[in-house]
């Protein structure tokens, strides 16, 4: 029997190392620099994400993973952002249009992921910017739409769930729908949306308030709020002594129960309007073999912006320091070596003068 040694493979992530095994036996090549956000992510995300920093454009393999494992997120985002007040859904041509242009972009521009977000998160980031593109495109105004494409409701009560969340504003209906059709934490919703986590809870919580209703009374609601949406997971103290004061106080606990029943319908609701699209390998190879065909041809690879601010700016310094620093003191060296006659010279300078000057009598 054969032993082999497993090997281990290092991921920085925000500056600091970590350690895993590889299960490929495959060194890692190359430097990446991952964010916090990875820390509570599975390898197969590392790994893709690390594929994404090292890419090149029109990758059509990484292309394919990437559509293999997020297209039915990015599918059900673009029918959120894409679906017009009043519940009538967008074409799934329409929809498709959006997601081609997305992996397009992602395909075309690999070096904008910088690894500060999830993966992700950052495709649906992309699919948000896509989308609004498109809808600039049409000056928003809705598709021709069939009464087979208006969304399903089950009661009336699912009836008035929806006509309150059509006169929600466009941002409320957003965080909404990231919050539970895509099942996103608040601070990846607020990462994602370039929001402050403060800014984003508290538009959640005023959209989740006005779709229900009716709130019950809670005189410890703001930090039921925060519980609830596990914002105080990083304040131990304050989450023991709160999980402590429900067992006592029986408003904050039926208040607590009544929104988490209704986190369950808002969820079942949101997801069964915008169902997630799923592929066969087949379609994913054809998805792909058609943005592949929509990229232009590879050029040669331009030198990022960053790069050339960086070297006009070390350019800059340089040029000030030879000009304010460098030649004075090569100027004085130069004169502080030129030998003169005595003070009766027109140059007054040198060495020799100096030593004139101390050995003058008259001077002293």
């Amino acid at each position: 029997m054969v032993c082999v040694e497993p090997k281990y493979r290092k991921f920085v992530i925000n500056k600091v190392e970590f350690t895993r095994m590889d299960t490929n036996h495959q060194a890692t090549n190359g430097k990446s620099n991952l964010g916090e956000a990875y820390i509570r992510q599975d390898e197969a995300e590392i790994e893709l994400a690390l594929q994404v920093q090292h890419a090149e454009p029109g990758d059509a393999g990484l292309l394919a993973l990437l559509t293999e494992r997020y297209f039915g997120e990015v599918f059900r985002l673009a029918q959120i952002l894409l679906t017009h007040a009043g519940g009538k859904l967008p074409t799934e041509s329409d929809v498709l249009q959006v997601i081609l242009q997305t992996f397009t972009f992602v395909s075309l521009h690999p070096h904008r992921f910088h690894g500060k977000i999830s993966l992700r998160n950052w495709l649906l980031r992309m699919t948000i910017r896509q989308a609004f593109k498109a809808r600039r495109g049409k000056g928003r105004s809705p598709a021709t739409v069939t009464q087979e494409d208006t969304a399903p409701v089950s009661d009336e009560n699912s009836e008035g769930f929806w006509t309150r969340f059509d006169h929600l504003s466009e941002k409320q209906r957003l965080i909404l729908s990231l919050r539970y059709a895509c099942n996103m934490q608040v601070a990846d919703l607020a990462d994602m949306l370039q929001m402050r986590l403060k800014n984003a809870h508290t538009i959640l919580i005023t959209a989740r308030h006005e779709l229900m209703g009716g709130v019950p009374a809670a005189h410890r609601a703001d930090q039921l709020d925060a519980y609830l949406d596990a914002l105080l997971a990083a304040e131990p103290f304050a989450r023991d002594e709160l999980e402590s004061h429900l067992q006592k106080c029986h408003e904050c606990e039926a208040y607590l129960a009544h929104m988490r029943a209704f986190e369950k319908q808002l969820r079942q609701e949101t997801q069964q309007r915008w169902p997630a699209l799923s592929w066969t390998s087949h379609e994913v190879e054809q998805f792909v073999k058609n943005v592949v065909a929509q990229l232009p041809e590879r050029r040669a690879r331009r030198v990022r912006r960053t790069s050339v601010r960086k070297v006009a700016s070390a350019a800059s310094i340089l040029l000030l320091f030879a000009v304010f620093g460098a030649y004075p003191i090569a100027k004085s060296v130069t004169l502080s070596l030129h030998a003169t006659n005595g003070p009766q010279d027109q140059v007054y300078v040198g060495l020799a003068n100096y030593h004139f000057l101390l050995s003058d009598a008259d001077f002293h």
